[in-house]
């Protein structure tokens, strides 16, 4: 029962709406300490948890970067800590700071100086001191020693890394050009350096699927983000031993994978150049923990067919190593009796130290750590002469886990870890035969639903067939066979290995085709399948069958597919006719009216408007040169909850920063695209008035362009103008312009200064000073702006001048790089239809937006 306590404190201290007074937090340690001598125990080991974390969270925020240093230039001082990502034009690493010099500052006060200004020092907030060398020149010290993740860019005025370390024929005069200053920079774990650099504290974007992103980073001690900027940057001390050592370590771990790869390739094996890359990528995340070899298409099989526990570091990996240990153990204590209690505990922990040097190199996960947990649980049960119950030590692992690092609520990786064991327990004890092994696999499939669901992560149909085989193939054939092959480098050991790990992705492969099938349902269809899961998972169950069948139909009927079985389409078909008709009556909105949700995808736009049967996506939003776009977490993910959902697209213009996530649309949307730009825009239509419509009550009016004033534009110009309006509600309107300039606003002010009456207004170019001028927003007179922006971008958007046309006019503002994700939605407790707005930031635990 104890357990349940403190789990119970620490979660009401992380989701705790707002932080309590310094006085309450004594008087409750009062208490507590008060009722425990009072022989109560229950109470007190909630109060002291709920402290406990407390004092572990407010620890954490106080080695955040400070408001006022965000994008100053600073002087760092410090030691490498990881190197997180090094590809020839960048190199990430984790960098924890000692000591900071704020230049900024320094800058201002000379310039100050020279102008005869007087700057108080505690205005400053910095600390004036002199140099060792007794110069007299001042320093700004600024009390930040956090962690904070580095890019360092391998250029040096246009030369990359690459190239330089290759000795590229410079022109003549560069070695005058390029001084020793500027010549790339080659950190490593365990140095200390002296960078100039501008930080940034963690945002990430402030979506529904995304608002955990800051904390997270917050939990693994990344304090702020930032980039190194040419100046003085140098290194001070090689560093200690151990982390030399270590460094050392994993890179020859990795040197070693990656020549027995190549190894097989080039003597044994006909396999082709794609089929080495697969068996190099899998075993780079098996042994070393190291991803980044894999290709987005093995992402989506592992992720389609749940097999992305075989391939990352888990628990599963770390528990058969440990019992490969263990038997090994009890085949050497079968020679050498264990006498002494020295004894007993040398090969007690005998398993942990055979994997030592897995563990050097593997990043501790949730996973990882959870079994790591258990282990040492069970040894000292053992040592101790014990017999917890296999639940009690689950308990006690989570606990633990829990008060060491309390923000592990909030990962994925500590609810499919613990309820995959949760599950497990089940089975302890139990007869093994080849049936109890589909039901085990079946499951663990139905449990793990719940969790999936609610983490938006749900696999394929194909799941539980492909983990049926491909488990016994990891486990215990591919990760016992690339262990020794790592010990006997032998050739035919390294081909079956190789065979082995080729088996594997066509096995998901296969799966993935012969069953396409993906699963959606909603939290009720969840919690049931769970409760089922566990009553199937019980040793001794009256009708089992009737259970069995029960949820084989929930699964059935939550298929979602084009080619399925006539038989079974028509059964599956009829099911989805009748959740989409129900997810589309009862969505909350009555005829009239809609919803609108300005997403945060940075320096971009991307807003996604909702009526009672009908979806709209204005503009994508930027999509990075990595692949990655915003809109694959903001939207997408819950797209892939009802394909299809998408009836209508529009994309203002042709910019990256509108259009770049338009590819990542196809299987959400198939249709012609409405734009400004339809020569450039596959399937594009010219957004005029001509196409303009009405869905449930509410009109979309396109205001500009047409085909008369589009030519000879800019891009910007081009922008479609949206105006979209409930015809039953007056106050329900908003006006989306893209990028219009002035001119184009001034064009409209003449022409339509009647239709531009809006209550919501979606500001051009992200706030730009060159839109959003005073006679437009006097013509349209809205309530409120809205800027589509990101935090501190380099445009300075949105412009001053524009908040301060919007300040004179008494017009409501709002940054989704400050408040996340806005939505505009019917008040339920307003019969006139007004709009209520939301943030995604007004959804977090209060606690969690505390700053310096």
């Amino acid at each position: 029962m104890w357990f349940v306590v403190i789990i119970t404190g620490i979660v009401a201290s992380v989701f705790d709406a707002d932080w309590p007074p310094a006085e309450a937090l004594l008087l409750l340690f009062w208490l507590a300490l008060c009722l425990w001598y009072q022989h109560w125990r229950l109470l007190p080991l909630l109060i002291l948890s709920y402290l406990l974390t407390s004092l572990h969270l407010a620890s954490l925020f106080h080695q955040q970067l400070p408001g006022h240093l965000t994008g100053k230039e600073l002087l760092l001082t410090g030691h490498i800590v990881e190197v997180l990502k090094e590809t020839a034009k960048n190199t990430r690493f984790l960098f924890q700071v000692e000591h900071c010099q704020n230049l900024s500052v320094s800058r201002e006060r000379q310039n100050n100086k020279r102008n005869n200004v007087l700057v108080l020092d505690d205005i400053l907030n910095v600390e004036k001191t002199k140099t060792e060398a007794g110069d007299g020149v001042e320093q700004y010290h600024c009390d930040f020693h956090g962690r904070v993740a580095l890019n360092l860019y391998h250029y040096s005025r246009g030369i990359s890394k690459k190239e330089y370390k290759q000795g590229k024929e410079y022109k003549q005069g560069d070695e005058k050009r390029y001084k020793k200053r500027d010549r790339p920079l080659e950190p490593k774990v365990g140095e200390s350096w002296q960078f100039q650099a501008r930080l940034f504290p963690i945002k990430g974007f402030l979506n529904p699927e995304q608002s955990l992103y800051a904390m997270r980073q917050m939990a693994k001690g990344i304090a702020a983000r930032g980039y190194i900027r040419s100046g003085d940057n140098r290194l001070l001390d090689e560093g200690g031993w151990w982390p030399q050592w270590l460094s050392q370590w994993q890179e020859s771990a990795r040197g070693y994978v990656q020549s027995l790869t190549d190894l097989r390739t080039n003597s044994v094996s006909d396999h082709s150049h794609s089929q080495q890359l697969s068996v190099q990528a899998f075993l780079s995340a098996l042994l070393l923990a190291d991803t980044q070899l894999l290709s987005s298409e093995q992402w989506q099989i592992l992720q389609q067919t749940g097999t992305v526990h075989l391939v990352v570091v888990s628990g599963l990996h770390l528990g058969v190593l440990l019992l490969i240990g263990y038997s090994i153990a009890r085949f050497c204590n079968g020679y050498w009796p264990m006498q002494r209690w020295s004894q007993v505990l040398f090969w007690q922990l005998f398993p942990v130290l055979l994997i030592l040097p897995l563990l050097l190199i593997w990043p501790l996960g949730v996973a990882v750590q959870r079994a790591l947990w258990m282990s040492f649980l069970l040894i000292l049960v053992q040592v101790m002469a014990c017999s917890p119950s296999p639940w009690r030590i689950l308990w006690l692992a989570l606990t633990g886990l829990l008060l060491v690092d309390p923000l592990l609520l909030l990962s994925p990786g500590l609810y499919y870890s613990v309820l995959a064991v949760f599950l497990l327990l089940f089975f302890v004890g139990q007869k093994a035969s080849f049936w109890r092994v589909l039901q085990l696999q079946f499951v663990l499939f139905v449990g793990l639903l719940l969790v999936q669901s609610f983490w938006s992560n749900l696999p394929g149909s194909s799941a539980w067939l492909a983990n049926l085989v491909a488990i016994p193939l990891v486990t215990l054939i591919i990760l016992p066979l690339s262990l020794l092959s790592l010990v006997l480098p032998v050739e035919w050991l390294q081909l079956l290995l190789e065979q082995s790990i080729l088996l594997f992705w066509q096995w998901l492969v296969w799966c993935q085709n012969g069953m396409p099938w993906s699963l959606m349902f909603d939290w009720s269809v969840a919690i049931i399948l769970f409760c089922s899961a566990i009553l199937l998972a019980l040793p001794y169950l009256p009708a089992r069958q009737i259970l069995l069948g029960t949820v084989l139909l929930l699964l059935l009927f939550s298929l979602s597919t084009s080619d399925v079985p006539s038989v079974v389409s028509s059964l599956i078909n009829s099911s989805s006719t009748l959740s989409d008709h129900k997810r589309r009556v009862f969505s909350g909105l009555k005829p009239g009216q809609f919803t609108v949700e300005v997403l945060d995808v940075g320096q971009g736009l991307a807003v996604y408007i909702q009526t009672r049967h009908h979806h709209l996506l204005y503009d994508t939003g930027p999509r990075f040169a990595s692949g990655f776009a915003p809109l694959q977490l903001a939207l997408l993910s819950r797209l892939e909850q009802a394909p299809g959902l998408l009836d209508k697209v529009v994309i203002s213009h042709d910019d990256n920063d509108h259009a770049g996530a338009l590819p990542l649309l196809q299987g959400y949307f198939i249709g012609e695209v409405l734009t400004g730009q339809p020569q450039r825009i596959k399937q594009g239509v010219l957004c005029g008035p001509e196409q303009s419509w009405q869905w449930d009550g509410v009109r979309f009016d396109f205001l500009y362009p047409t085909a008369e004033t589009v030519s000879g534009l800019s891009d910007n110009n081009r922008s479609c103008v949206l105006k979209v309006y409930s015809l039953r509600y007056p106050d329900m309107s908003v006006l989306l312009t893209g990028d219009i300039e002035q001119p184009v606003e001034q064009q409209l002010v003449e022409t339509q200064s009647e239709r531009l009456k809006v209550r919501w207004l979606l500001a051009s170019h992200h706030g730009s000073g060159t839109g959003s001028s005073l006679p437009f927003l006097r013509a349209i007179q809205p309530q409120g702006i809205i800027y589509s922006a990101g935090l501190n971008n380099r445009f300075r958007h949105p412009a001053e001048e524009v908040q301060a046309r919007s300040r004179q006019l008494g017009i409501g503002q709002y940054l989704t790089a400050e408040v996340g994700m806005i939505r505009l939605a019917p008040d339920n407790n307003r019969p006139d239809g007004e709009w209520l707005l939301t943030t995604q930031q007004s959804q977090l635990p209060g606690r969690w937006l505390w700053q310096h």
